[in-house]
Protein backbone atom coordinates (compact mmCIF):
# COMPACT_ATOMS: atom_id res chain seq x y z
CA UNK A 1 0.00 0.00 0.00
CA UNK A 2 1.49 3.21 -0.81
CA UNK A 3 1.79 6.18 1.83
CA UNK A 4 -0.57 8.47 1.20
CA UNK A 5 -3.01 5.37 1.86
CA UNK A 6 -1.49 4.52 4.76
CA UNK A 7 -1.29 7.84 6.08
CA UNK A 8 -5.49 8.22 5.50
CA UNK A 9 -6.57 4.65 6.57
CA UNK A 10 -4.03 5.10 9.92
CA UNK A 11 -5.38 8.71 10.76
CA UNK A 12 -8.88 8.37 9.64
CA UNK A 13 -10.76 8.19 13.21
CA UNK A 14 -8.79 11.16 14.00
CA UNK A 15 -9.90 13.35 11.15
CA UNK A 16 -13.35 11.83 11.92
CA UNK A 17 -12.89 12.97 15.65
CA UNK A 18 -11.45 16.63 14.05
CA UNK A 19 -14.69 16.88 11.74
CA UNK A 20 -17.17 16.03 14.75
CA UNK A 21 -15.29 18.53 17.63
CA UNK A 22 -17.85 21.41 18.51
CA UNK A 23 -15.58 24.10 16.91
CA UNK A 24 -16.61 22.42 12.93
CA UNK A 25 -20.29 21.48 13.64
CA UNK A 26 -20.49 25.36 14.46
CA UNK A 27 -18.88 26.41 11.72
CA UNK A 28 -20.92 23.96 9.78
CA UNK A 29 -23.92 24.73 11.76
CA UNK A 30 -23.31 28.25 10.85
CA UNK A 31 -23.55 29.09 14.79
CA UNK A 32 -20.18 29.70 15.49
CA UNK A 33 -18.77 33.26 16.83
CA UNK A 34 -16.46 35.71 15.70
CA UNK A 35 -14.06 34.77 18.90
CA UNK A 36 -14.49 31.08 18.06
CA UNK A 37 -12.99 31.96 14.11
CA UNK A 38 -9.99 34.44 15.71
CA UNK A 39 -8.82 31.69 18.29
CA UNK A 40 -8.41 29.22 15.18
CA UNK A 41 -6.56 31.77 13.41
CA UNK A 42 -4.29 32.95 16.31
CA UNK A 43 -3.89 29.38 16.44
CA UNK A 44 -2.73 28.89 12.90
CA UNK A 45 -0.47 31.59 12.77
CA UNK A 46 1.69 30.30 15.62
CA UNK A 47 2.01 27.09 13.84
CA UNK A 48 2.44 28.67 10.24
CA UNK A 49 5.02 31.07 11.60
CA UNK A 50 7.22 28.81 14.01
CA UNK A 51 7.11 25.85 10.32
CA UNK A 52 7.73 28.16 7.60
CA UNK A 53 10.48 29.92 9.33
CA UNK A 54 12.31 26.64 9.78
CA UNK A 55 11.28 24.80 6.49
CA UNK A 56 13.27 28.59 4.88
CA UNK A 57 16.52 27.40 6.81
CA UNK A 58 16.12 24.22 4.30
CA UNK A 59 15.83 26.04 1.03
CA UNK A 60 17.91 24.06 -2.01
CA UNK A 61 18.46 20.98 0.51
CA UNK A 62 17.25 17.39 0.65
CA UNK A 63 13.90 18.95 2.07
CA UNK A 64 13.21 20.26 -1.21
CA UNK A 65 11.51 17.25 -2.52
CA UNK A 66 8.79 17.10 -0.60
CA UNK A 67 8.98 21.00 0.43
CA UNK A 68 9.94 22.57 -2.92
CA UNK A 69 6.24 23.47 -4.14
CA UNK A 70 5.26 24.25 -0.74
CA UNK A 71 3.18 28.21 -0.89
CA UNK A 72 3.63 30.10 2.50
CA UNK A 73 0.15 30.44 4.32
CA UNK A 74 1.35 32.58 6.96
CA UNK A 75 0.89 35.90 5.38
CA UNK A 76 -2.52 34.91 4.90
CA UNK A 77 -3.01 34.17 8.74
CA UNK A 78 -1.97 37.59 9.34
CA UNK A 79 -4.07 39.51 6.98
CA UNK A 80 -7.18 38.22 8.02
CA UNK A 81 -6.44 38.92 11.14
CA UNK A 82 -5.78 42.37 10.38
CA UNK A 83 -8.70 42.08 8.78
CA UNK A 84 -10.83 42.16 11.82
CA UNK A 85 -8.87 44.74 13.69
CA UNK A 86 -7.63 41.84 16.12
CA UNK A 87 -4.41 42.05 16.54
CA UNK A 88 -4.87 42.95 20.14
CA UNK A 89 -7.01 40.13 20.33
CA UNK A 90 -6.21 37.66 23.40
CA UNK A 91 -6.92 33.83 22.32
CA UNK A 92 -7.55 31.37 24.60
CA UNK A 93 -4.19 30.27 26.41
CA UNK A 94 -4.94 26.76 25.57
CA UNK A 95 -5.09 27.03 21.99
CA UNK A 96 -1.90 28.45 22.07
CA UNK A 97 -0.46 25.73 24.33
CA UNK A 98 -1.35 23.39 21.90
CA UNK A 99 -0.52 25.24 18.47
CA UNK A 100 2.90 25.99 20.13
CA UNK A 101 2.79 21.92 20.87
CA UNK A 102 1.99 20.90 17.36
CA UNK A 103 4.86 23.41 16.43
CA UNK A 104 7.40 22.33 18.44
CA UNK A 105 6.54 18.24 17.58
CA UNK A 106 6.79 19.62 13.98
CA UNK A 107 10.30 21.33 13.72
CA UNK A 108 11.70 18.55 16.19
CA UNK A 109 10.91 16.04 13.13
CA UNK A 110 12.40 18.04 10.85
CA UNK A 111 15.50 18.40 13.25
CA UNK A 112 15.19 14.59 13.29
CA UNK A 113 14.82 13.41 9.90
CA UNK A 114 13.40 15.85 7.23
CA UNK A 115 11.37 13.00 5.68
CA UNK A 116 9.42 12.29 9.22
CA UNK A 117 8.13 15.67 8.97
CA UNK A 118 5.76 14.72 6.40
CA UNK A 119 3.70 13.58 8.80
CA UNK A 120 2.54 17.17 10.07
CA UNK A 121 2.69 18.33 6.65
CA UNK A 122 0.27 15.81 5.37
CA UNK A 123 -1.94 17.05 8.03
CA UNK A 124 -2.24 20.64 7.01
CA UNK A 125 -1.40 20.39 3.33
CA UNK A 126 -4.29 17.87 3.80
CA UNK A 127 -6.96 20.49 5.55
CA UNK A 128 -6.35 22.66 2.44
CA UNK A 129 -8.93 20.18 0.90
CA UNK A 130 -11.93 21.46 2.60
CA UNK A 131 -11.27 25.24 3.06
CA UNK A 132 -13.85 25.95 0.93
CA UNK A 133 -16.42 24.41 2.26
CA UNK A 134 -15.73 26.45 5.65
CA UNK A 135 -15.10 29.56 3.85
CA UNK A 136 -19.00 29.58 2.84
CA UNK A 137 -19.95 29.49 6.24
CA UNK A 138 -17.26 31.76 6.95
CA UNK A 139 -18.14 34.26 4.54
CA UNK A 140 -22.28 34.01 5.22
CA UNK A 141 -22.06 33.80 8.80
CA UNK A 142 -19.55 37.27 9.43
CA UNK A 143 -21.14 38.82 6.37
CA UNK A 144 -17.63 39.26 4.62
CA UNK A 145 -17.34 40.48 0.97
CA UNK A 146 -13.80 39.85 -1.57
CA UNK A 147 -12.05 37.28 0.41
CA UNK A 148 -11.69 39.68 3.56
CA UNK A 149 -11.18 37.55 6.61
CA UNK A 150 -10.56 34.66 4.30
CA UNK A 151 -7.76 34.55 2.57
CA UNK A 152 -6.23 31.44 4.42
CA UNK A 153 -9.67 29.65 3.60
CA UNK A 154 -9.69 31.13 0.05
CA UNK A 155 -6.05 29.24 -1.13
CA UNK A 156 -5.86 31.97 -3.75
CA UNK A 157 -2.63 31.08 -5.18
CA UNK A 158 -2.94 27.21 -5.81
CA UNK A 159 -4.95 25.29 -7.30
CA UNK A 160 -5.68 22.80 -4.41
CA UNK A 161 -6.52 19.54 -5.36
CA UNK A 162 -3.62 19.69 -8.23
CA UNK A 163 -1.05 20.81 -5.65
CA UNK A 164 -2.46 17.96 -3.28
CA UNK A 165 -1.82 15.28 -6.05
CA UNK A 166 1.53 16.24 -7.20
CA UNK A 167 2.51 16.16 -3.53
CA UNK A 168 0.91 12.47 -2.99
CA UNK A 169 2.78 11.81 -6.03
CA UNK A 170 6.20 13.31 -4.52
CA UNK A 171 5.82 11.22 -1.43
CA UNK A 172 4.33 8.05 -2.91
CA UNK A 173 7.81 8.08 -5.05
CA UNK A 174 10.02 9.32 -3.23
CA UNK A 175 9.72 8.03 0.16
CA UNK A 176 11.62 5.12 0.55
CA UNK A 177 9.15 1.72 2.97
CA UNK A 178 11.53 2.33 5.78
CA UNK A 179 10.01 5.90 6.58
CA UNK A 180 6.69 4.56 6.15
CA UNK A 181 6.03 3.91 10.26
CA UNK A 182 7.74 7.22 11.56
CA UNK A 183 5.97 9.46 9.16
CA UNK A 184 2.64 7.66 10.32
CA UNK A 185 3.73 7.73 14.13
CA UNK A 186 4.03 11.41 13.61
CA UNK A 187 1.13 11.70 11.55
CA UNK A 188 -0.90 10.65 14.39
CA UNK A 189 0.92 12.64 17.31
CA UNK A 190 0.24 15.52 15.30
CA UNK A 191 -3.76 14.71 14.57
CA UNK A 192 -3.67 14.21 18.18
CA UNK A 193 -2.35 17.78 19.06
CA UNK A 194 -4.57 19.57 16.82
CA UNK A 195 -7.48 17.64 18.03
CA UNK A 196 -6.37 18.97 21.77
CA UNK A 197 -6.47 22.82 19.77
CA UNK A 198 -9.67 22.52 18.20
CA UNK A 199 -11.20 21.15 21.18
CA UNK A 200 -9.75 24.25 23.03
CA UNK A 201 -11.62 26.81 20.82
Amino acid sequence: MCLMCELKSETKYLHVRLMHSKYFQAMLRGNFSLEMYLNELFGLEVIYSGIESKIQKYKNTELDFIYENYIYKVSWIRDDISYFNHEKFNPKEKVIEKAEKFKEAFCNALNKNIVESFGYLYILEGSALGTFILKKHVVRKLNLTNDGGTKFLSNSQIDVKEHWANLKDYVNNNVSAGFKPSVIEEAINGFKIINEMYAAI
